[in-house]
């Protein structure tokens, strides 16, 4: 079974950032954010992660990298059910101990915990991803499933806080955000799209700003309030 059609299947049973002269602005965000910047995480509790296995590997995050999915997202109510997806995906097809990414970013902006930053993510292709921070946008910017999607602002900011939280968390250089493509010749991720950004440095630049404005961090939320959030998602 290939990875599209086990998310498919999944699906039938269970569950303003723009590129404007090469920066990244949100129109639909205020010019002003208050610091420090907090970055609201959906537990793995709140929206029903399996308990990772035996197998996770320590490290300690280096470099900043992106992926993507590599599967439409049109609606994003979708999007909790498609974490659980990815997780089962992994874990059951692949045998890995958890989900792959420490991170999953919906098309909304919504941030999903993944894998323990403290442990080592995992790869379908060949390069080693140890020491790599690994954040997954939902959705296809590539087009490998269609027209490849464009990334929304949400998402976009979103990104830029999650790589800015860890690059002060753990000293990180943001001259090393790159896409999973830029490590391995095995896959097109993060599609061009978002590969675009990195190139042409609006996606780092938008991470120093970030940097420069204070403190970022991550705040998981609680449960009862993570899941209500999740309910929103699915009711939306």
């Amino acid at each position: 079974m290939d990875r599209r059609s086990f998310l498919i299947a999944a699906a039938v049973g269970p569950m303003a950032l723009s590129s404007v002269g090469g920066r990244l602005a949100d129109a639909a965000e205020p010019t002003t954010t208050p610091v420090p910047h907090e970055v609201p995480l959906i537990s793995r509790a709140a929206w029903g992660a399996l308990r990772p296995r035996a197998g996770l590997e320590p490290h300690t995050p280096v470099r900043l990298t992106l992926h993507h999915s590599g599967v439409r997202l049109t609606d994003n109510s979708e999007s909790p059910s498609r974490v659980q997806q990815h997780q089962r995906w992994h874990m059951i097809e692949k045998g890995h101990p958890d989900l792959d990414y420490h991170f999953v970013i919906d098309r909304r902006g919504h941030v999903f915990q993944g894998r323990n930053p403290r442990f080592r993510g995992d790869t379908q292709t060949d390069y080693d991803p140890t020491g790599h921070l690994l954040v997954c946008c939902e959705g296809d910017y590539q087009g490998v499933s269609g027209p490849p999607q464009k990334p929304t602002p949400s998402m976009l900011r979103s990104v830029a806080l999650v790589f800015a939280a860890a690059a002060q968390r753990w000293e990180i250089d943001p001259r090393t955000l790159h896409g999973h493509r830029d490590y391995t010749e095995m896959t097109s991720c993060p599609g061009g799209e978002l590969e675009r950004l990195i190139h042409n440095g609006s996606l780092q630049e938008s991470v120093e700003q970030f940097l420069a404005a204070g403190p970022v961090r991550w705040r998981k939320m609680p449960k009862a309030e993570g899941r209500a959030v999740v309910h929103r998602i699915e009711s939306s």
